[in-house]
């Protein structure tokens, strides 16, 4: 479904991907391919239309930690960059590419915002 939304990710996310190290009999850790995410709600990808690179954001919509009728990250990155504050020259924020919401898991969103420093 990222790959309909217009997102790709790192190849080794397919499910038709070997780890090379398994040919070769090397040792994992000295491929790029091992190397895991900073964290687990944060993943980077390709935006296929323009090739720039993103990073995904999961975060949930209906969680259960925040006070009743509070906002949701998602919803707060939605009012920043809404006018008048997404012109604000007092908002610093990393800017909001779209969110998207996970098929089948209405609790859960990914927000899309670009990658600012590679990783």
């Amino acid at each position: 479904w990222l790959k309909d939304a217009g997102y790709l990710l790192r190849s080794r996310y397919s499910p038709t991907w070997t780890a090379p190290w398994k040919s070769i009999a090397d040792k994992p850790w000295t491929f790029k391919e091992s190397v895991m995410p900073p964290s687990s709600l944060l993943i980077d990808a390709t935006r296929s239309f323009d090739g720039s690179y993103v990073v995904l954001k999961r975060c949930d919509r209906l969680d259960p930690s925040v006070a009743s009728g509070a906002l949701r990250e998602g919803q707060i990155f939605e009012k920043l960059f809404c006018e008048p504050l997404a012109s604000d020259p007092k908002n610093h924020c990393i800017r909001l590419i779209e969110i998207l919401q996970v098929p089948g898991d209405p609790a859960t969103d990914l927000i899309v915002m670009p990658l600012l420093a590679p990783y």
